[in-house]
């Protein structure tokens, strides 16, 4: 996991280099977690590790 930025930069350098426009965004998607739980507890559903309930998705997207 530690390496992932780095490989993620040197992919769009090389991109970069070829003269193509290059975007990279990185996120750690810690704020969706926290969503995710508070959704799941004001549902009472217990967020589960293995799965993510379809409806939680669609009340996360409103």
């Amino acid at each position: 996991i530690y390496l992932t930025p780095f490989t993620g930069i040197t992919i769009a350098e090389y991109w970069l280099k070829q003269g193509k426009d290059v975007l990279i965004v990185f996120d750690d998607l810690s704020k969706h977690a926290i969503a995710y739980r508070t959704l799941s507890l004001l549902l009472r559903r217990p967020p589960g590790r293995e799965a993510f309930p379809g409806d939680v998705f669609y009340l996360h997207s409103r």
